[in-house]
């Protein structure tokens, strides 16, 4: 037994000293990156510690509770601001459905003054027609001319008419299917009379919106338009009260160089 030990020995010492001696380059890298994982470590650990102190107002609950109750409060009041601002904006909102309201009325008056809107409503029918009599033929020419043309129509008796019925209280005109606006003109241009530089024929019918006998009357006045045409021939005007009469709107004006500022 201690032969086969002693053989076992140096078997194990000579193939010690036949190995050649291991080589340490791997020391000094290993031992510097532990170093710097070391100090990764240290710093993650530190940095956690900074967060959690950062964060939480106190480890302990009583710093907690005070914590979540100046929270609390901090939203109880954003949300009484919230409030106030929904507050504010409906009524901004009713403010603007109020003066939306009121430009829309005072738009719909504008127009309806403009005669830029369909009306209806009571009045009268005023109808002027050429008169079918011609003065006699004996007569000297200049004579004859001047009676011939009081037996006509003119854009002058139309004018007069609109003018006593606006003075009677017509609150709207119109000549034939022509709304008479502001800016309306009846001028004879040839054998026609243009309204709203549309022109007309006869007959002409002049509708106008308002207190129909009170209408009436003011076309009935001794000296006015209507006892002039009526001397001259019964037939060239008549007067019909209306119940109700529709007028249409103003066609429109272009304006070249007018702009409104």
């Amino acid at each position: 037994m201690s032969i086969l030990l002693t053989t076992i020995n140096q078997d194990f010492t000579e193939q010690a000293a036949s190995t050649p001696p291991p080589s340490h380059r791997w020391v000094w890298p290993i031992t510097a990156m532990t170093f710097v994982l070391g100090m990764f470590i240290a710093l993650a650990i530190k940095t956690e510690k900074i967060v959690l102190v950062r964060d939480a107002p106190s480890s302990n609950v009583t710093g907690i509770i005070a914590a979540y109750h100046a929270v609390e409060q901090t939203v109880t009041k954003q949300q009484g601001r919230i409030r106030e601002l929904q507050t504010e904006n409906d009524k901004l909102a009713d403010d603007q459905g109020r003066v939306g309201s009121r430009l829309a009325s005072h738009l719909t008056e504008a127009q309806f003054l403009a005669g830029l809107t369909k009306v209806e409503g009571p009045g009268v029918v005023v109808t002027l027609r050429d008169s079918a009599k011609r003065p006699p033929a004996n007569l000297p020419s200049g004579l004859t001319t001047d009676l011939t043309n009081m037996y006509i129509v003119h854009d002058v008796d139309i004018q007069r008419v609109l003018n006593e019925l606006r003075a009677g209280g017509a609150e709207a005109l119109a000549v034939n299917d022509q709304r008479v606006v502001a800016t309306t003109s009846v001028r004879c241009v040839g054998p026609a009379i243009q309204v709203n530089g549309v022109p007309q024929t006869p007959p002409f019918r002049i509708s106008a919106i308002g207190e129909s006998k009170s209408l009436a009357s003011t076309l009935a006045l001794p000296g006015g338009i209507g006892e002039m045409l009526r001397s001259t021939d019964p037939e060239m005007i008549s007067i019909d009260q209306k119940q109700k009469l529709i007028l249409p709107a103003y066609a429109g004006f272009q304006s070249r160089y007018a702009k409104p500022l």
